[in-house]
């Protein structure tokens, strides 16, 4: 019910169930975009519980053979009181959740115990599949797309290049949710490596991607870069999700902040370049060829806490000409 990144991220256990049982039907309790990215999760039936009171679905939640919970909030209450078995999460006579193992127990303390948290060095995957018992199941993304996604991608990429698409492209993602507006890097900051990725790859096409809550940043962005180069496109903000997984298959890095484009990106095996401040970077689902910079202050983690007279200080620490580096050391290997 959560984020798309951690929709995404969690898609790793319904992969685990499916592994184990190929049969199980797979309901999925969530909201409207939720339901919309859940359409490309295998063995998936989404449930909105947006377009729905939870009321609603009474009758298929007391029929579940067991409901695995994640969730510690208002919204989840109604669906976990009316299931006959639960894993994770459940509610005790009090109302309030508890951890119906050992591991789920451990999940719970990692939401409310920073210094707990501090000390954790399992990937969130890791600790999601622990909670509930699947720990021995390896984590991954669980992603199908659509063949019209992919032509869809190529239509959306060749219209950005005016039907002149260069054969390579990197990926540049500048926002990130109202959510994890901590986790954001400036500004000013994807500018000036747009510009310094425009004139170092004259040959490349570079994809400047955000997403339906970065409307004010998408602004910003464009304001500053004044004339792009010809080989940078600017995207919609409005992508529907599987044509933007579709446009991410395509690229060869992206440069991302910790957001849905960076779950995204490597439920696809896309190689990036990403930051992070405010959250443990040891809990990022990251492969062998993903860079990451940061945390750059002592102050960190900080769970999106922070305490700097200037907000979010150490996304500003990361300078662009480090990224600009690394998606060098990228392409050059």
């Amino acid at each position: 019910m959560g984020g798309l990144g951690s929709i995404l991220r969690t898609s790793a256990v319904s992969r685990a169930i499916r592994q184990i049982n190929s049969r199980a039907g797979i309901h999925w309790f969530t909201h409207s975009r939720g339901a919309d990215l859940l359409r490309y999760v295998p063995g998936v039936i989404p449930v909105d519980v947006e377009a729905n009171s939870v009321e609603q679905y009474g009758d298929l939640v007391s029929k579940l053979d067991v409901l695995v919970n994640f969730e510690s909030s208002a919204q989840a209450k109604p669906v976990v009181a009316q299931a006959q078995r639960v894993a994770g999460y459940a509610l005790n006579k009090q109302g309030k959740f508890y951890g119906v193992r050992p591991h789920a127990d451990r999940f719970q303390r990692l939401q409310i115990d920073d210094a707990f948290r501090l000390g954790n060095q399992q990937t969130m995957q890791e600790v999601l599949l622990d909670s509930v018992g699947l720990g021995h199941i390896e984590p991954w993304y669980d992603v199908a797309l659509t063949e019209s996604n992919r032509v869809e991608a190529e239509n959306i990429v060749d219209a950005a290049f005016d039907g002149k698409p260069p054969t390579e492209l990197l990926g540049v993602n500048i926002g990130t949710s109202v959510n994890g507006r901590f986790r954001r890097w400036p500004t000013e900051s994807f500018v000036e490596l747009t510009k310094t990725l425009a004139a170092s790859y004259p040959e490349q096409g570079i994809m400047v991607l955000s997403g339906p809550e970065d409307d004010e940043v998408r602004t910003q962005f464009t304001e500053k870069v004044v004339a792009p180069a010809p080989n940078v496109a600017i995207l919609p903000n409005r992508v529907e999700i599987g044509n933007f997984i579709g446009i991410l298959s395509k690229l060869s890095v992206l440069v991302t902040s910790n957001t849905f484009a960076l779950h995204a990106a490597r439920s696809q095996d896309l190689p990036v370049v990403t930051f992070e401040g405010p959250l443990p970077p040891q809990e990022m689902e990251l492969g062998t060829r993903d860079i990451l910079l940061g945390p750059k202050l002592d102050c960190g983690p900080c769970y999106s806490k922070c305490t700097q007279l200037t907000p979010a200080k150490c996304m500003y620490e990361i300078k662009p000409s480090e990224v600009a580096e690394q998606v060098d050391s990228l392409i050059r290997n």
